[in-house]
C-alpha cells in the first residue's frame, strides 16, 4: 500500500474527513463545471453563424445599444441563472465523487471520472432530446442510445444517492425526514404537470370571441383548397363547418401591423403602425377592439410563443398577456442557448420563472414544446371568473426558420432539389407540427367549455413566398420585364402570396359558407361589434363580413423594403446585418424602430391597391410607371402602356389610391398622381361607363393635384 493511500485511510478515521472530501469535491467539481460553462459559451459565441452575425460593424452597433440599465439587468439574470444551474450540477457531481474516493482513494482521479461520466451524460441526453441544438454532439450515435444514457445516469446518480444518505444519517430523524420530503417535492415540482385550476364558464350568456391566429400560413396550403396530401387535417376540419372568406388580404404582410390592423380596424396610414417594433407612445390606442371589450366587461387575454417582433401588450389594453418575456435581451440570449444544463432545466415550468426569456419560447426551436404552450393558455383562462373571455392566440411555428423540435418528413410532395425547395420543405413540415398544435388548442378550449359559446375567427397574419415560378406572374406584355415576386413576406405587394390571408369564422349559428367578395383582417373588428350589439362611434376602416360591397377598394403596402433587407435571402444574419442600424434598444430595454429613421423608410415603401381582380402597384424605384395586376389570372402589365379590349378600372384605382396617401410621408416621390401623361395612359384601360362612376370627392382631389 502507497503513502497516499496510507494517508486517505488515517484520515478517513478523522471525524471531519467526510467533510473534506466533499468541500473538496464540490472546489473541484465547481472548478471544471464553470470552466465546461466557459467552454461551451465561447464555442456558442464564436461557431460560425455567430461570427457571421458578430461582424465588426454588426458587433460594433451592438455594443452601442448594450448599455442599458434594463438590458444588462435581464442579461445578468440569464446569466447568474445559468451559473446557479451549472453550480447545482456540480454538486450533484461532488457528492458522486465523494463516494467514489471512498473507494477509489485518489480524489482528483475520483473527481475528473465523475466529471467525464456527468459531462457525457449532460451531452447525451442533450443529444438525444434535443436533436437541433447546437451541442448535440452525439447525436443517432450510441452515446444518445437509452441503454448507454440508463448505464451513465446510474453510474453518477447511484454514489450520489449513497453519499447524501450517509450525510443524512447523522442527522435527526425530524430533519431526515424534512430533506426527504424537500427532495420529493422538488423532484415533483420539476417534472410533475401542474393541474391548471377549474374554469367557471357559468355566469354569462354574452359568446366568448376567439381569434387564433397561424403566423405565415398560406391559404393555397390547406387540404380543404385542394392542397393535396393535406398536411393540415384537423385545420381543414374546422374549417369544413366554417364561413370561409377566401378573397382576403392583410394590409401589411408583417405580424405586428397586420395584427394592428386587425384589433383597431383601420388600415395602416390610419392607425400608423407601418413597421414591427413601432413606438407605441405616439399611437392612440384606446378606443382599439381589446379596449372596447374590456370596457363591455370581458375578460382579455393575448397568447404569442414568439415575440420578438410584435410587441402585442397590454399596451393594447389586455388584462393578460401569455408567452416568452419581450426584450432586446431576447436577441442577445439567443447567443447562449445551447447548454446542455440549461436545455433540460427548461424541460420543467420552473424555468418559466428563472428564465422567462427562454421558457416556450418558439424562438429557440431546440427547446420549444408546442404542447407546453397551450397549458400556458390554459392556467391564464382562470383568471376569467365567470365573464366572458377575448382571447387572441397567435402560433408562430410556420415562421421562419422553419424547424423545430419534433418536426417530421413531408411525405407526398416529392423531394427537394434546390435550396429554395428545402426551404418550403421545412415550411410544409410546420404546417404539420402547427395543425397538431391547433388540435391540441382547440381540445382544450373543448374541455374547457369554450367551444359552445363562442365566436371563433381562424386567420393567418400573412402568407409567405418562396419565390417559385409558380408564384411568379406572367408579363402581358413579353417585351417588358420587372420582379413582382420577391421571397419572404412584406416585400413586395406584386407577390400577393405574402398578402392573401385565412379568414374563417364559427358560430353557434354558422352554417358552412365560402365567400369570394373582397375582404381584410381589418373586418373582424367591426364584426365582432356588430355581432355582440356594442354600439361605437369611432370611425372603422373595416366593414362587417355580412355586409356587401363589390365595389370596394382596400389598400395594400410593403414593409420594409429590398434597398435596406435583402429579399434574396430569409437567412437571419443577413436580416439583422441589413436592418440593426435601424433599431435602438429603448430605456426599457426593448427593442424599437428609431424614430428618425421611419421617415427614411417610408420613402421606400411599396403603396397598392386592390379592386375586384385588379391590383395597381405604386413603386418608389419606378419614376414614371406603374405596375397593374389581374390577380384572378396572374398576368400583369405596365400601366402606361394600355391594352387594346382589355377593360380595367386603372383610373379609377389609381385617384383612389392618391387620395388615400395623398399626406403620407414619401408617397408618389415621381408627382405621378395628377401627371398627364399617366392619367390618360390610365384612362385608355378603363371604359367610359367605369370613369363616370367615379366619386365627386375624387374628381375634385384630382383637380387639385
Amino acid at each position: 500500500m502507497d503513502k497516499q493511500t496510507q494517508a486517505i485511510q488515517s484520515q478517513s478515521e478523522a471525524p471531519d474527513c467526510g467533510t473534506k472530501i466533499i468541500i473538496t469535491s464540490i472546489r473541484i467539481q465547481g472548478l471544471l463545471n464553470l470552466s465546461l460553462c466557459l467552454f461551451i459559451q465561447t464555442i456558442l459565441l464564436f461557431s460560425a453563424d455567430s461570427r457571421q452575425i458578430l461582424n465588426d460593424d454588426t458587433n460594433r452597433k451592438i455594443l452601442e445599444q448594450i448599455l442599458n440599465l434594463h438590458l444588462l439587468l435581464d442579461l445578468a439574470g440569464f446569466f447568474i441563472g445559468l451559473l446557479v444551474l451549472y453550480l447545482l450540477w456540480a454538486g450533484i457531481c461532488a457528492l458522486a465523487a465523494a463516494a467514489v474516493i471512498r473507494v477509489y482513494h485518489y480524489p482528483l482521479r475520483a473527481n475528473l471520472l465523475v466529471f467525464i461520466i456527468a459531462t457525457t451524460l449532460l451531452f447525451g441526453l442533450n443529444s438525444k432530446l434535443f436533436g437541433l441544438a447546437s451541442t448535440a454532439v452525439f447525436s443517432n450515435t450510441l452515446l444518445s442510445s437509452g441503454f448507454f444514457l440508463t448505464i451513465l445516469a446510474l453510474l453518477l446518480f447511484s454514489p450520489a444517492l449513497f453519499q447524501a444518505f450517509r450525510i443524512m444519517s447523522g442527522w435527526s430523524p425530524t430533519m431526515r425526514t424534512v430533506a426527504m420530503l424537500g427532495i420529493i417535492g422538488v423532484l415533483i415540482g420539476l417534472y410533475y404537470p401542474a393541474s391548471p385550476p377549474s374554469v367557471v364558464r357559468a355566469g354569462h350568456t354574452t359568446p366568448d370571441i376567439i381569434i387564433i391566429g397561424i403566423d405565415a400560413l398560406r391559404p393555397d396550403k390547406l387540404g380543404i383548397n385542394g392542397f393535396s396530401p393535406s398536411l393540415t387535417p384537423n385545420i381543414d376540419h374546422f374549417l369544413q363547418s366554417s364561413e370561409i372568406y377566401s378573397n382576403t388580404f392583410t394590409p401589411v404582410a408583417r405580424t405586428f401591423a397586420s395584427w394592428s390592423a386587425l384589433l383597431t380596424g383601420k388600415h395602416p396610414v390610419n392607425n400608423k403602425v407601418r413597421f414591427n417594433l413601432i413606438d407605441k407612445r405616439p399611437l392612440d390606442l384606446k378606443d382599439n377592439m381589446v379596449a372596447v371589450l374590456r370596457k363591455n366587461h370581458f375578460h382579455t387575454i393575448h397568447a404569442m410563443d414568439e415575440r420578438r417582433f410584435s410587441h402585442i401588450d397590454e399596451d393594447f389594453g389586455f388584462d393578460e398577456v401569455v408567452g416568452p418575456k419581450a426584450g432586446a435581451a431576447d436577441f442577445l440570449i439567443s447567443l447562449a442557448i445551447g447548454h446542455p444544463v440549461l436545455d433540460l432545466f427548461c424541460e420543467t415550468r420552473f424555468c418559466k420563472w428563472f428564465f422567462p426569456y427562454v421558457y416556450s419560447n418558439r424562438a429557440y426551436p431546440a427547446l420549444y414544446r408546442p404542447e407546453t404552450f397551450i397549458d400556458e393558455i390554459e392556467h391564464a383562462l382562470h383568471g376569467a371568473r365567470g365573464k366572458p373571455v377575448f382571447l387572441t392566440v397567435h402560433l408562430t411555428l410556420p415562421h421562419y426558420p422553419f424547424i423545430s423540435r419534433g418536426m417530421q418528413v413531408v411525405q407526398g410532395h416529392g423531394k427537394p432539389t434546390s435550396y429554395n425547395e428545402s426551404v418550403y420543405f421545412t415550411y410544409l413540415s410546420m404546417l404539420q407540427l402547427v395543425d397538431e398544435q391547433f388540435k391540441q388548442l382547440m381540445a382544450m378550449l373543448q374541455r374547457l367549455q369554450f367551444i359552445e359559446n363562442s365566436h371563433i375567427y381562424l386567420i393567418s397574419d400573412h402568407g409567405e413566398s418562396f419565390d417559385f415560378s409558380t408564384d411568379r406572374l406572367t408579363p402581358g406584355n413579353p417585351y417588358t420585364t420587372f420582379a413582382t415576386n420577391a421571397p419572404g413576406h412584406g416585400t413586395k405587394i406584386t407577390d400577393l402570396e405574402q398578402f392573401r390571408v385565412l379568414l374563417a369564422r364559427k358560430t353557434p349559428q354558422t352554417r358552412p359558407s365560402r365567400s369570394n367578395e373582397l375582404k381584410s383582417l381589418i373586418d373582424i373588428y367591426p364584426t365582432v361589434l356588430n355581432d355582440l350589439g356594442i354600439r361605437h362611434g369611432n370611425q372603422l376602416d373595416g366593414m362587417p363580413l355580412s355586409d356587401s360591397n363589390h365595389d370596394r377598394h382596400l389598400y395594400l403596402e410593403s414593409s420594409f423594403g429590398t434597398t435596406f433587407v435583402p429579399a434574396d435571402s430569409v437567412d437571419v444574419e443577413d436580416i439583422i446585418r441589413g436592418g440593426i442600424s435601424f433599431y435602438e434598444v429603448n430605456p426599457q430595454g426593448q427593442v424599437r424602430l428609431m424614430p428618425d429613421k421611419i421617415d427614411l423608410l417610408m420613402y421606400d415603401k411599396q403603396r397598392g391597391i386592390i379592386y375586384r381582380d385588379w391590383l395597381l402597384a405604386l413603386f418608389p424605384d419606378l419614376q414614371d410607371e406603374l405596375i397593374l395586376v389581374n390577380h384572378k389570372t396572374g398576368v400583369w402589365w405596365p400601366a402606361s402602356t394600355p391594352v387594346e379590349g382589355l377593360n380595367a378600372p386603372a383610373y379609377d384605382m389609381f385617384n383612389q389610391l392618391c387620395e388615400h396617401y395623398r399626406d403620407d410621408t414619401g408617397f408618389d416621390q415621381n408627382k405621378l398622381c395628377g401627371n398627364e401623361t399617366i392619367m390618360d395612359s390610365l384612362k385608355k384601360w378603363s371604359s367610359m361607363e367605369a370613369r363616370t362612376t367615379m366619386l365627386p370627392s375624387l374628381r375634385n382631389a384630382h383637380r387639385e393635384l
